[in-house]
């Protein structure tokens, strides 16, 4: 499961029971960096999207990526 806050702009991995596994911590303009998070959208096990207000995008993130 996935939350995020909007402000700094961090995303959370939590478990069921609501533990955090992980947190991108990042803010800012770059890539898998973000600004006032408004929407998250997790349509598949690997792929997350990330809408933001103060970047005025959409990042697309593939969490477990196959090589």
């Amino acid at each position: 499961m996935y939350a995020s806050d909007a402000f700094p702009g961090r995303v959370y991995k939590l478990s069921l029971e609501g533990k955090v596994l992980a947190c991108s911590a990042s803010r800012g303009k770059q890539l898998q960096q973000f600004g006032w998070i408004h929407e998250i959208a997790c349509p598949s096990e690997n792929v997350l999207y990330v809408a933001e207000l103060l970047n005025w995008r959409v990042q697309k993130l593939v969490l477990n990526p196959k090589k």
